[in-house]
C-alpha cells in the first residue's frame, strides 16, 4: 500500500481483509445454518470494530468491498443486500463460466443504466491475485471512494 501511495495509485485508506475459511472450506460470506452468519459477521461485527478502532469516515460513499472468487461472490451479494453500508464493488474472478456470466451481467446493468465498470484480466483463478488488487482494485477505490 505505501508503494501505491507513494506513486499516486492509492489514498491513504484501510484495508480489512476477513478470512472467510472454514471447515467447510469456504463461506461464501452469507448466511447459513451449516457455515455460520459470515454476512452478519463481515456487515455487522467486522464494519463495526473497524469504525470503533480506527479514524474512519462511516458514510457508505466511503466504503468499498471487493473480494476474489468466493470473496468476490460474497462481496457482490453484500454490496447488494447491504447498500447503507457500502457504495462500491468490486469482484474479480476467472473462471471461464463465469467470464461468460459477467459479461452478461454487465450488459444487463448497462441496459438498466446502472453505472459500473466491467473490465477482464490476464491470468487464470489462482494467479496474478496480487497484481490485480494493486494494479486495478485498488487504484478503483482510490477514485471512486470518497475521502
Amino acid at each position: 500500500m505505501d508503494d501505491l501511495i507513494s506513486k499516486g495509485a492509492a489514498k491513504e485508506m484501510i484495508v480489512v481483509v476477513p478470512n472467510g475459511s472454514n471447515r467447510y472450506l469456504g463461506s461464501f460470506y452469507t448466511n447459513s445454518s451449516v457455515s455460520g452468519n459470515w454476512e452478519d459477521y463481515i456487515y455487522r461485527d467486522v464494519v463495526s470494530f473497524i469504525d470503533d478502532t480506527y479514524r474512519t469516515i462511516t458514510k457508505p460513499a466511503s466504503r468499498g468491498i471487493a473480494g476474489h472468487s468466493m470473496g468476490g461472490y460474497g462481496a457482490l451479494m453484500l454490496a447488494m443486500r447491504q447498500r447503507g453500508i457500502f457504495i462500491d464493488v468490486g469482484q474479480f474472478d476467472e473462471f471461464s463460466h463465469i467470464r461468460i456470466a459477467s459479461r452478461a451481467f454487465s450488459a444487463e446493468l448497462a441496459a438498466k443504466g446502472v453505472p459500473h465498470t466491467f473490465e477482464m484480466y490476464e491470468g487464470d483463478h489462482a494467479n496474478k491475485i496480487r497484481e490485480r488488487f494493486e494494479q486495478h482494485v485498488v487504484p478503483f477505490f482510490a477514485r471512486v471512494l470518497e475521502f
